[in-house]
């Protein structure tokens, strides 16, 4: 601890000095690199190629029960903002059902299928890079009115490359928000 102030820090020579050095310091890094980057747009082109793993959405008959089918699906890229995936679900009987449709970036929105909701959160880290796009608005979920957020998180981890896709319920009588499906994807 010091007993009284250092003032050779104070003199008026020093102050200029040390206001001139810090002044050229910042105008030799100003054209190197931004303090905060502006974030990068979202894309879903990490999307392309084979992924297993199950779809688990709630019944829509009662609302409580779970069904999950194994599920298999090769997405074909249409450029960083588009893939057409085409989806091969596993009954509980054993038997396939085959299926396609496209995810996308448009507008704004995250469109699958033919539906597109407003993205309102987009985030991109790490290296390689983790994606989590999430995007809501109004929606019917059963033939009723709700609030439906789709949540896309792309990662990385001990399970290897991973894609969920959530989608959520919010009832438009403000019952509690629940998840109606949810897809669950790793890289073969």
């Amino acid at each position: 601890m010091l007993d009284s102030p250092n003032t050779e820090l104070l003199r008026p020579s020093t102050l200029v000095l040390g206001t001139a050095m810090a002044l050229a310091a910042a105008a030799a890094l100003s054209g190197c690199a931004s303090v905060t980057p502006a974030p990068a747009p979202p894309t879903i082109a990490f999307l392309e190629g084979n992924w297993v793993g199950e779809l688990e959405y709630l019944d829509y008959q009662d609302n409580t029960s779970t069904v999950t089918l194994p599920m298999t699906v090769s997405f074909v890229s249409d450029g960083p903002e588009s893939v057409m995936g085409s989806y091969v679900y596993t009954e509980p009987d054993g038997s396939t059902v085959p299926s396609e449709g496209p995810i996308a970036i448009a507008d704004g929105s995250l469109v699958i299928g033919d539906a597109g909701l407003p993205i309102v959160d987009f985030t991109l880290t790490g290296d390689p890079a983790a994606h989590e796009i999430t995007s809501e608005g109004s929606g019917e979920d059963a033939g009723k009115a709700a609030t439906v957020r789709v949540e896309l998180l792309h990662a990385f981890g001990d399970a290897g490359e991973t894609v969920t896709l959530t989608k959520w319920i919010q009832p438009g009588d403000g019952g509690e928000r629940y998840w109606r499906n949810r897809y669950s994807l790793r890289r073969r």
